[in-house]
């Protein structure tokens, strides 16, 4: 059946609402392994998810057969379970037309395999000529191609293409002692996206080797400067969760009775912004067909907005601002973030470090957690530094950082002028979705750090 068709029979049956998505995701992966052999498989799927409402309330189904009495099945189904349920729906309050699709200046139709893994394995050697005391590398390059219609009885007709290459390098060192250094990369688009990576991957090398010489770190509470991916987990795990519609309708945040108040410096301004060229998590249009639109939640250190889908903005009487995602058809749309970001400031890393008798430098995380009923956060770093009279001077080994997010906003000092934005996934109530984080330098004073985990 078409989509025309699903909606159609849908509402013969007693539907009042009915929206199809339906998705095809193709993939292909490469896994150069630190011994040299080299994995390259290939995957795809379709399938198609259905929200049907009811008097009010909702029901999803969703399947990858997609042959008429499978899908009429369903939807009878789904009629079935909205009509018994009390679950309330909330129709969104928008319709889309388009047809919307990112560019690839280098399709990954336009090189074979034999050269995608050429193209991995010309970058691994790179990395190993930068010292002798590189063991090696595990380089894995995946890219996919989802490919989706929307289609809903509101007049929603929606065809959306997003290509995305992601990358996942991971470098080891060996002397006394073996450490490693991994990363997350990805960007939408094509393979344009390794035309500058080699620095970057050179930069991960080195670093990789100063671990080797780590000394214990400090535990205490001292000023610290956070690496732009720090200051992106911060502003995703910490900030980004607790302004969730969902979580804030629902009072599950520290922040649910904080609309429109000061939570931090005037210098802190914090965006979730799908429209971002190139971002990892960016889309053109939502998974309830809403158009993307960029966020300001945080704004000059106010609480700005919050992240909706529907049924949020309808609870919190506020405009929806498009930011309903799904893993896939298999699932039903969740608020969720795209890419977050703290904005830039105007300092230089140098002035950050100023007047800092003795610090820590933290850059690269492992992981951790949040709570943001409590506002409470743990996260297990693996690559900092020491500070000393504002320089940058030993490697440190692993260590956590822990801190509230209240205590942790007013304690920030200094925003560094610089920006980047990193790849990575958020998980969600049992779903995954590309999400990107970013931001600046950050310079906070009393964060405590910890021994490792």
């Amino acid at each position: 059946m078409d989509l025309q068709a699903i909606v159609k029979y849908g509402l013969e049956l007693g539907a009042d609402f009915v929206e199809v998505r339906k998705e095809h995701v193709s993939g292909f992966k490469i896994h150069c392994h630190l011994d040299g052999t080299v994995d390259a498989t290939h995957g795809s799927e379709t399938g198609v998810g259905i929200r049907i409402a009811v008097d009010g309330s909702w029901s999803f189904v969703s399947s990858n057969q997609l042959d008429d009495l499978t899908i009429k099945t369903l939807i009878r189904s789904g009629v079935k379970t909205a009509t018994s349920l009390s679950t309330p729906f909330y129709i969104p309050d928008r319709v889309s037309v388009d047809s919307a699709s990112y560019p690839e200046k280098i399709s990954a139709k336009s090189l074979s395999v034999e050269e995608k893994i050429d193209v991995i394995k010309s970058l691994q050697e790179t990395v190993k000529d930068v010292d002798e005391r590189i063991l090696g590398t595990d380089f894995i390059l995946e890219e996919f191609l989802s490919q989706k219609q929307i289609y809903s009885s509101a007049g929603t007709n929606l065809r959306l293409t997003v290509p995305r290459i992601y990358f996942n390098p991971r470098i080891l060192a060996r002397e006394s002692k073996t450490v490693s250094y991994r990363r997350n990369l990805g960007s939408i688009g094509g393979y344009e996206f390794f035309d500058n990576i080699e620095e970057t991957l050179l930069d991960f090398a080195r670093r990789t080797v100063f671990q080797l010489s780590a000394r214990k770190s400090p535990q205490g509470e001292f000023t610290v400067i956070m690496d732009c991916p720090l200051t992106g987990v911060l502003a995703h795990e910490v900030l980004g969760h607790s302004l969730e519609g969902d979580t804030v309708s629902e009072k599950n945040t520290i922040m649910h009775d904080k609309y429109h108040q000061a939570i931090g410096p005037g210098t802190v301004t914090l965006v979730d912004d799908p429209t971002l060229k190139g971002g990892w998590g960016s889309y053109h249009y939502d998974d309830e067909g809403i158009p993307a639109k960029k966020k300001i939640l945080i704004k000059n250190g106010v609480i700005n907005e919050f992240i909706t889908n529907s049924e949020a903005a309808s609870k919190l009487n506020v405009l929806c601002s498009g930011g309903s995602r799904a893993q896939s058809y298999m699932y039903p749309p969740l608020v969720r973030m795209s890419d977050i970001f703290i904005e830039p400031g105007d300092q230089s890393l140098e002035e950050l470090l100023d007047d800092i008798g003795y610090g820590v430098y933290l850059r690269n995380i492992v992981g951790g957690h949040s709570d943001p009923v409590r506002g409470l956060y743990n996260f297990e770093i693996c690559e900092s530094y020491l500070i000393e009279r504002g320089e940058i001077t030993h490697p440190l080994s692993k260590s956590t950082v822990s801190g509230n997010i209240m205590s942790t906003l007013s304690s920030i000092e200094g925003i560094g002028e610089d920006f980047q934005l990193n790849a990575g996934f958020c998980y969600k109530e049992g779903q995954s979705v590309p999400a990107g984080i970013g931001g600046p330098h950050l310079r906070i004073k009393g964060l405590r750090i910890g021994g490792a985990v």
